[in-house]
């Protein structure tokens, strides 16, 4: 098994780079709805703060409901901390390996912890629902790196190895990602 992300093995990642770069141009391009200024400003490093902040509440929203599609449509729903724990790829500090999968052609959650005592990992799978894998696929392979990106030019590089690593998190308010940037 390939211990990295499913999302960035080579065959996936070429379909995934345009759509990344489309968008990271786009925001940086066009920036808010209203076309005032872009998101960043490179050469200056000055940003629109509204517009970030008004991206990246939505992106917390559709990370949220993405959590609450799956849970609500798998057979037997996993507890908050399996899935808070679900990651991308393998992490070599906790040598954990990665819990997303696809399987003939499936979207999959798998191995996630286990509620046991005993283990430390439970044998199981959560198969996403055709009609959700595209969403799915959607958020995981383009927008969220989006994000990964913008939390590395706000210089949270602690939000950016957890964001890298889990797929549901959630370990920085849009608010408190802002005011570090201010105060950078």
């Amino acid at each position: 098994m390939d211990h990295c992300s499913l999302l960035q093995q080579h065959p996936n990642s070429v379909i995934f780079q345009p759509i990344i770069l489309a968008i990271q141009q786009s925001l940086l391009q066009s920036g808010s709805a209203s076309g005032k200024k872009p998101f960043f400003n490179q050469s200056t490093f000055s940003h629109d703060s509204q517009a970030i902040y008004d991206w990246l509440v939505l992106n917390h929203q559709i990370q949220a409901l993405l959590c609450a599609a799956l849970v609500q449509t798998v057979e037997i729903s996993p507890c908050d901390f399996q899935t808070a724990s679900l990651q991308y790829g393998h992490d070599s500090t906790t040598d954990t390996a990665r819990n997303l999968f696809l399987l003939d052609g499936i979207l999959a959650f798998g191995n996630p912890k286990a509620k046991q005592m005993d283990k430390t990992i439970q044998e199981y799978i959560w198969q996403v629902p055709p009609s959700l894998s595209k969403l799915f696929l959607f958020y995981l392979g383009a927008l969220h790196p989006v994000v990964l990106n913008f939390v590395t030019i706000l210089f949270l590089s602690s939000s950016y190895q957890q964001h890298q690593q889990y797929i549901f998190v959630h370990n920085f308010t849009v608010s408190k990602l802002l005011q570090n940037r201010h105060n950078t």
